[in-house]
């Protein structure tokens, strides 16, 4: 339970406060619970108000359902050390991602080369995603101390050839090296 005192709600003085705990909520659950119309009823707010109270009541309990619990699971706490440790790789493996997208032209600069562009934009959005989801169970999980080396040899492997090869002129076969070179990466990560 989310008791409202403890979840500062915008719009949600100290009178409103008395209001709502004098109807009987005085949690956020109770707040998604009877709904904007009820709400309404009860403690005489305007309509406005009722729904914007259960909209951030609905959006403050997502926000606690995002978080990614920490699992301790008594002498794990190396695992989940390395765990953060690559995260945090994986964190500057997404820099040198998003380096390679604000380089990329919105437009091709040769029709050409659209395809190609295509290609590559598309790549990046799927690794960006196999990154995401890769960050998330490590931080959840953990990981082990050969499993750690083997991701930092592909995310080193990964952003050193990719560093390499911004260092060259942009043409189309730059941004054919550089999407071939993002999915074998992206694949790498899939193990």
């Amino acid at each position: 339970m989310h008791p409202l005192a403890q979840h500062a709600l915008p719009g949600l003085d100290a009178r409103r406060l008395r209001q709502l705990e004098a109807a009987g909520l005085s949690h956020l659950e109770d707040l998604v619970r009877v709904g904007a119309d009820e709400l309404m009823a009860v403690t005489e707010f305007d309509a406005k108000t009722c729904r914007a109270l259960v909209r951030l009541a609905e959006g403050a309990l997502g926000r606690d359902a995002s978080v990614i619990p920490l699992q301790n699971q008594g002498g794990n706490n190396s695992r989940l050390g390395r765990g953060l440790n690559a995260a945090r790789r994986i964190e500057k493996t997404h820099a040198v991602l998003r380096k390679v997208s604000s380089i990329l032209p919105v437009a091709p600069v040769k029709r050409r080369w659209q395809k190609s562009l295509r290609r590559l934009r598309k790549q990046l959005v799927r690794c960006e995603e196999r990154l995401t989801t890769l960050q998330q169970s490590l931080l959840a999980e953990g990981v082990s101390a050969a499993g750690d080396a083997h991701l930092r040899e592909i995310l080193e492997d990964v952003e050193r050839r990719i560093e390499h090869q911004l260092e060259r002129r942009m043409c189309r076969r730059l941004l054919r090296d550089l999407t071939r070179t993002v999915r074998e990466g992206r694949k790498n990560l899939g193990v």
